[in-house]
């Protein structure tokens, strides 16, 4: 179910220069910091987007997912 619900999510990021592809490790960091909470998955990767798009580096990376996880 989880990696239903990732990839399905995984395509909205909305960045100038989206990953094509959601790679094992940030997938595993974004279960890890949301604990397969999904609505906690869902606020995170929008952080996470938000974050991305801040700082101008419009791309998602599992150390990002990390960064706003802490935070």
């Amino acid at each position: 179910m989880w990696e239903y619900f990732a990839r399905r999510l995984w395509q909205f990021q909305y960045l100038s220069k989206p990953s094509e592809e959601l790679t094992a490790e940030i997938s595993q960091t974004w279960i890890d910091c949301c604990q397969g909470v999904l609505d906690i998955a869902m606020k995170l990767f929008m952080q996470v987007r938000l974050r991305a798009i801040q700082r101008k580096q419009e791309l998602i990376s599992s150390e990002l997912f990390s960064r706003v996880y802490k935070d």
